[in-house]
């Protein structure tokens, strides 16, 4: 052997032992930190795997690698996964699985169902924001809210409340001029709102069960009220003085005056003197018409008629949009309020004092560098960043008792069938995080 040879031997030992020590050296590690991944590995490699055929007559977007979970298990373990998957030429699908040696025994009685999980805004948000966290979110935003509250209204209150003086002058000046500019259009829903609902709607409710109510309860009063009256009018008096008005001589409307005098002498200390009997009246009556049915649908079916007319809505919306989205001269008066040398200021010794919750915040929905991101964030990155844990199947075992009593050396069937959920659903697995 060259010299050349025996260091190429010597150098190939070198590398081979620092493999063999790096391997050792990395079992111990997770035996340390992980025992039960170990005893996964050995059982993956001392046990025997099989495969099942699986074809469909429709299109699955399964892939390599996505799993296979018993249904019903506790265990958020993989019981196989997809080994290969291809698209026929009719449209279906034939897949390929291989099952593990903690799969149980299968009888082609059983079958598979193939889920998948939506990634929607709306799913995140619920993952995030369950509802534990949101209780302990809740938790943290009360308590700092309640130890810098006083703080808090001192500085922003002064803000908040000359914001809202001068937007109010702006929209009120703003909201005239946008039904200014509109106005053809609103005399035409006004004239079509008067057709359809005042004279169709409102106004025979009001004859029909609101004038006779009003009727029947102030009769009594208007009646007294009308007796004080007449007793005293002095018939008398008004009629010289309406025949001398007649007359061709000077200083007329006397009757006028007379009615005048008679009026704030007599008449209003009498009316004023029942107005307790007038307020008894008008709530008896407010009363009645308010439990009137043929009152409240007609006003149930008007504000119905408002509330679902898309040619108001439009209205209501271009004038909103104007007047509060599109009004540079309100954006203005805002940003210049709240840009001030006041508002900064206030800005900074909010952020002093809210500093720690928000970072209590930010630990709870997301988690540290040392204790690891929490099981939520990680359920929203595997789905939403590396697209795991979006589509699976599940065993459904038939009859677990019949199987189990087969034991895990039966043999199983080479071909199973398939069903498609049509809910969606979370991949049965148990992520460790900050939280845990």
């Amino acid at each position: 052997m060259t010299p050349r040879t025996q260091q190429r031997a010597i150098a190939g030992g070198l590398i081979w032992l620092g493999l063999i020590a790096g391997v050792v050296f990395l079992f111990r590690s997770v035996a340390e930190t992980a025992p039960e991944a170990i005893g996964d590995l050995i059982t993956y490699a001392s046990h025997q795997r099989h495969s099942i055929d699986v074809e469909t007559g429709f299109s699955l977007p399964l892939k390599p690698g996505d799993p296979i979970y018993q249904d019903g298990s506790d265990e958020a373990k993989p019981i196989g996964m997809v080994w290969s998957s291809k698209h026929q030429d009719d449209g279906g699908t034939r897949l390929s699985l291989v099952m593990y040696a903690n799969c149980p025994a299968i009888t082609d009685k059983d079958y598979l169902v193939y889920r998948e999980a939506t990634d929607s805004v709306e799913w995140m948000l619920r993952t995030m924001f369950h509802d534990e966290k949101k209780k302990e979110l809740k938790g943290l935003i009360q308590n700092a809210v309640q130890e810098n509250r006083a703080e808090l209204v001192d500085l922003f209150k002064p803000l908040v409340v000359k914001s809202l003086k001068e937007a109010t002058g702006l929209i009120r000046e703003d909201l005239a001029v946008a039904f200014e500019h509109r106005q053809p259009q609103l005399n035409k829903l006004s004239q079509r709102y008067q057709t359809e609902v005042l004279q169709k709607k409102l106004v025979p409710v009001f004859q029909e069960e609101v004038w006779p109510i009003i009727q029947a309860e102030s009769e009594p009063l208007v009646s007294e009220i009308s007796r004080e009256i007449w007793d005293e009018v002095s018939v008398f008096g008004f009629g010289w003085r309406y025949l001398y008005d007649q007359t061709p001589l000077p200083k007329k409307q006397l009757t006028e005056k007379k009615f005048k005098k008679f009026v704030d002498e007599k008449a209003k200390p009498i009316i004023a003197a029942h107005m307790d009997d007038v307020l008894v009246l008008q709530k008896k009556i407010s009363s009645q018409v308010a439990n009137n049915e043929k009152v409240k649908q007609a006003l149930n079916e008007s504000v119905q008629a408002a509330t679902n007319d898309p040619e108001l809505q439009q209205f209501l919306a271009d004038v909103l949009q104007d007047v509060l989205i599109n009004n540079p001269r309100l954006q203005e008066a805002m940003n210049k309020q709240w840009s001030s040398p006041e508002a900064r200021q206030a800005f900074e010794l909010a952020n002093a004092k809210l500093d720690p919750v928000v970072r209590e915040i930010g630990i709870s929905l997301f988690g540290t560098p040392d204790g690891g991101i929490t099981p939520e964030f990680a359920s929203v990155l595997r789905r939403r960043i590396l697209f795991k844990d979006s589509r699976w199947l599940t065993l459904k075992i038939v009859d677990p008792a019949a199987n189990e009593a087969l034991g895990a050396e039966a043999s199983m069937p080479l071909n199973l069938s398939l069903q498609v959920s049509t809910q969606h659903s979370t991949a049965p697995i148990k992520l460790k995080g900050a939280s845990e």
